[in-house]
């Protein structure tokens, strides 16, 4: 209840001594998938990348696909 689990399987990745946490996958989802969006939740939670880099490769950030290159944080 407290991750707002209602299908199975789901995987639901936990910051340690934080509030945050993220859904990494809801019902069957091919591995590729998940490790995709474990790296990607890691990088969020972590503050590495902001929400609006989430579907932006590691290689790209401050690049041209990165929503974020040349705004002030």
């Amino acid at each position: 209840k407290k991750f707002n689990v209602e299908l199975t399987p789901s995987l639901v990745v936990i910051k340690k001594n934080s509030t945050g946490w993220m859904p990494i996958s809801v019902g069957v989802e091919p591995l590729s998938i998940v490790e995709q969006n474990l790296f990607r939740a890691i990088r969020l939670l972590n503050g590495n990348i902001k929400p609006q880099q989430f579907f932006m490769g590691e290689q790209e950030k401050g690049g041209f696909a990165d929503p974020l290159a040349g705004v002030s944080s």
